[in-house]
């Protein structure tokens, strides 16, 4: 089980450095940003 757990850390990831270069989703999506460090 914590295998999916990892892949998902993965894709989203990848997906941090796009939201980080907009300036209004950077609000909401800083709280994701601990959890695929976590991962």
């Amino acid at each position: 089980m914590g295998m999916p757990a990892k892949e998902a850390t993965r894709w989203m990831a990848p997906a941090l450095p796009v939201f980080a270069g907009k300036p209004a989703p950077t609000t909401g999506y800083p709280t994701a940003a601990p959890y695929t460090f976590t991962g």
